[in-house]
């Protein structure tokens, strides 16, 4: 793989950061622009000689790409410790000289890429599709000079007559939500006559464009390959969004500029940049009023050119992982977006002591869902997750909620969720992880860090639960540590300490509404983990088992979005306040199927983390139900409950099958004897919310792989 190396600015912490999602400012329009370039340039040495379809097979399966940034003051140390052969240095006219200067020295000089027309500089400028092949090309000739396994393999490739790349004409519509799919194909080799889609309130023809291009790129991806478990992503399913607060149009910042604004130019504030709800050019309704220029308001105009240069790096961001793994991008309509109000009650009643609690939380769950749905549509939804089992979403809702024949996607997909902002946390979650595989070993290795008040009734609930596991034999071949922490200084020291994997956190959390920070509670103070990767090595696995680590209801300055800014792949985090005993029975679980579920299927091949917690949800989702039905509802027998238990079990665990749900489901309405109409109307009804449904995991699961070998 090559490693590109995008060199920024060295004053990055003290930038501005963009209004809306927080971008740093830097980005614009440079650094932009080089993403743009990064979309057309070779990951691997061996891309310029890979047949067509051996080429989308590799992007299918994989390792992603080796994207970095890397502030320019860092850059001569870098260089010293690196061992890394294939670098290309990418720069701006701001880091250039930088860059320029730390190479001088170096015997082995990398390729340098430049915004600025500099000495020894390959401009930007003067780079296309075919320059790019080329200068990969040409890495590729140096490093076989030296490697017997890249001469072998370029001799091979060169003998293959067929072209690297497709070559097609396609008519599409043309509008950022169709941006990153054009991408894909014009990187696969397609032409692409490209016909501007009329500003419209109607979000028909968006979805149309994006419907026929994801057709083209499902058909450049071989069968034979998209059911193999080795695969990364079936799609990509994303939304650009704002800071929580700002979706309130009665807000504080907004009734301050409003004072500046008339009637016509406070609707055009609220309806085309607050609330809009398609894809971001209907066409201004003035019904009567004076017409005007937006651009050329005092107020108007910065805010408009703000969010539109954030949606232009957010659509170019999207492209370029869409090229990366060639994959469909479908955008989702910015109407999801505005349901803040029901995320605010469904938090407000998970709170509560309600007598009708489940009862009143299942009703609102089901209206979310189905509100979601209604603004996407039938057809997006079909498209972006129907014979799709592994999505990437990129986006602040809570999609994993979105049921889908009566399931919630959390449990039906295999999903990876990275949160929209902060921009700058997206756009490093997204492009800077690539996969590495870990000895099963090291997962084995876990780390629990905990902080509780003395006296506190739950301190001992997790720990007691583990030694006694431990003491079971039930978490064999696990290395459990626990250390117990008052403050920052601790928690630094026991994160450095650590080698393994995965850390646990155990504590309280809690957090300060849509415009605050949320917290762990450590020594009885507010603990604040954003930038805690300057102090500390962050575990690939962050597991909270802390209430509200990523609340629905909250901003985005989440406890679970600080360890994904900090480097963490995989973060298991909170929608809400969770019960301390649930908390516990949820690590328990996933530690057992560490300890006794995944030697026996590393038997077979490598395993994700993905995968690991998707079949631990998967069978949370099964006994939080039987246990509804048999402890509450007085529904099922013991034995009833046994067997149903065991063959949920078997078919998700053992046989990996995909209709893991609808014969859990029959198996129920047998016992219950229900038809399937008055079974569908009794889930409906019954379990739209269950208790697991709290957990979410962000990041990049996909990535850690996990392998029977040792290290």
């Amino acid at each position: 793989m090559i490693t590109h190396m995008v060199v920024v600015p060295e004053d990055t912490r003290s930038r501005r950061t963009t209004f809306f999602q927080g971008f740093s400012d830097f980005w614009f329009p440079e650094y932009a622009q080089i993403l743009r370039a990064l979309t057309f340039f070779p990951l691997d040495l061996i891309d310029p000689l890979l047949p067509a379809e051996q080429y989308i097979i590799a992007r299918m399966l994989g390792g992603g790409s080796k994207i970095q940034f890397l502030r320019a003051d860092l850059l001569v140390r870098y260089l010293k410790i690196s061992s890394d052969k294939n670098l290309i240095l990418w720069s701006s006219e701001l880091t250039a000289p930088q860059v320029s200067d730390a190479i001088k020295e170096e015997k082995h000089k990398p390729l340098h890429i430049s915004i600025a027309r500099f000495d020894g500089a390959i401009c930007i400028y003067d780079l296309d599709e075919k320059v790019a092949r080329d200068l990969a090309f040409r890495m590729l000739s140096d490093a076989a000079v030296h490697d017997d396994d890249l001469r072998q393999a370029k001799r091979h490739l060169e003998k293959i007559e067929s072209a690297s790349i497709l070559s097609r004409v396609i008519e599409a519509r043309g509008h950022n939500c169709t941006e990153p799919m054009m991408s894909v194909l014009a990187n696969c080799g397609y032409q692409i006559n490209m016909t501007p889609i009329k500003p419209s309130d109607s979000i028909e023809q968006h979805i149309l464009g994006m419907l026929e291009l994801a057709k083209e790129i499902d058909a450049l991806r071989p069968g034979p390959w998209r059911d193999s478990p080795l695969r990364n992503n079936d799609s990509l399913v994303y939304c650009p969004s704002a800071y929580t607060f700002l979706y309130r149009a009665e807000g504080a910042v907004w009734k301050t500029l409003n004072r500046e604004l008339d009637n016509t130019k406070r609707n055009f504030l609220k309806n085309s940049i607050i609330r809009n709800r398609g894809y971001g050019n209907s066409a201004m309704q003035f019904d009567g009023q004076a017409m005007f220029n937006p651009y050329a308001d005092k107020v108007l105009g910065p805010l408009l050119r703000e969010k539109q240069g954030e949606l232009k790096l957010f659509t170019t961001v999207i492209g370029l992982f869409s090229v990366i793994q060639c994959i469909p991008a479908f955008r989702l309509p910015n109407s999801v977006m505005l349901h803040h109000a029901k995320l605010r009650a469904i938090g407000q009643l998970i709170n509560s002591n309600n007598r009708k609690r489940r009862e009143k939380l299942n009703l609102q769950f089901e209206e979310y869902s189905r509100a979601i749905k209604s603004d996407i549509g039938e057809e997006l939804i079909q498209a972006s997750f129907a014979g799709r089992d592994k999505i990437v979403c990129v986006c602040d809702l809570p999609v994993e909620w979105v049921t889908l024949s009566h399931l919630p996607i959390m449990y039906s997909h295999e999903v990876s969720r990275i949160p929209s902002t902060p921009g700058n946390v997206a756009i490093s979650t997204l492009l800077s992880h690539t996969k590495k595989i870990y000895p099963y070993s090291s997962l084995c290795d876990i780390l629990i860090v905990r902080s509780f008040a003395k006296g506190d009734p739950i301190a001992d609930h997790l720990i007691s639960a583990v030694n006694l596991m431990i003491e079971s034999g039930r978490l064999k071949g696990l290395k459990v540590r626990v250390v117990d922490i008052v403050g920052r200084v601790d928690l630094i020291s026991a994160l450095n300490d650590f080698k393994g994997l995965m850390v646990i956190f155990d504590c309280h959390g809690n957090h300060g509404g849509e415009e605050d920070s949320a917290w762990l509670e450590v020594g009885g103070e507010r603990l604040s983990v954003w930038h805690i990767y300057q102090e500390a090595r962050v575990p690939p696995i962050v597991l909270l088992a802390a209430c509200s680590t990523h609340p629905v209801e909250g901003s985005h300055a989440s406890v679970a979005n600080g360890f994904l800014e900090s480097g963490a792949q995989s973060v298991i985090g909170t929608f809400a306040p969770v019960d301390s005993a649930h908390a516990t029975v949820f690590v328990i679980r996933l530690l057992e199927r560490v300890a006794a579920y995944l030697p026996l299927v590393l038997a077979k091949r490598n395993y994700n983390w993905r995968e690991v917690v998707t079949g631990l949800l998967r069978m949370s989702y099964v006994r939080d139900m039987l246990d509804l039905l048999k402890d509450e509802m007085q529904m099922l027998t013991n034995e009833d409950y046994d067997r149903i238990h065991i063959e949920a079990n078997m078919s998700i665990n053992a046989r990996e099958d995909k209709h893991w749900f609808e014969k859990f489901k029959i198996s129920v309405c047998e016992v219950l004897k229900y038809e399937e109409e008055q079974g569908d109307l009794f889930w409906k009804t019954n379990f739209q919310f269950l208790d697991s449904m709290l957990f979410v995991q962000l990041g990049r699961p996909e990535n850690i792989i996990i392998s029977q070998l040792s290290e």
